[in-house]
């Protein structure tokens, strides 16, 4: 089972959502938080997210 994750704006359950907006540069696959809806990550469509996630959620700086 995944360890629960908590959201480094709100503090709270960590609960991704997911968009996408096409920029001039790509498909953009933006993600927030499910309660606070601040952003996560904004990546080119096709790049790992799985990287900023871990930074993000353990504690790390970008």
């Amino acid at each position: 089972m995944e360890e629960e994750k908590e959201c480094p704006w709100c503090q709270g359950l960590l609960i991704f959502e997911e968009s996408h907006y096409q920029s001039p540069h790509g498909k953009m696959k933006i993600m927030r938080c499910g309660k606070c809806h601040k952003l996560i990550s904004a990546r080119l469509e096709g790049e790992p997210d799985r990287i900023i996630k871990r930074e993000l959620i353990e504690g790390g700086s970008l």
